[in-house]
């Protein structure tokens, strides 16, 4: 098993060798976007003015095609991870508390495990 920003990076790695566009441009690459079991990895090149605004610790240097890319990624654990632990639905209904980041909390919803 790969760390989370393993996982984002390398992602991101696999998905523009097999588009071929490692070699290319930063904009000419695709972003990933991994929705795991218990997380959410997201990750894109950026060109090397934006990486140095990027926050500490995003960034992931990777080569491919004969360059260099600073590729974004960033990691968050999803709530439905950490959804059978909270017992979020409780006679159907939506518990906000359970996934206050993932959900706007004025939304209606159900919700069943399993």
């Amino acid at each position: 098993m790969r760390a989370g920003a393993d996982e984002g990076a390398f992602a991101w790695l696999t998905l523009n060798y097999l588009l071929g566009n490692l070699g290319k441009g930063e904009a000419r690459t695709m972003a990933a976007i991994d929705l795991g079991g218990g997380s959410v990895q997201q990750a894109y090149a950026l060109t090397a003015f934006e990486a140095a605004a990027a926050p500490d610790g995003y960034i992931t240097k990777l080569a491919g095609g004969g360059r260099t890319y600073s590729v974004y990624v960033h990691r968050r654990a999803a709530c439905w991870a950490a959804a059978p632990a909270q017992k979020p639905h409780s006679g159907g209904r939506w518990k906000p508390d359970a996934c206050r980041d993932c959900v706007a909390t004025a939304r209606a919803a159900t919700w069943a495990l399993g």
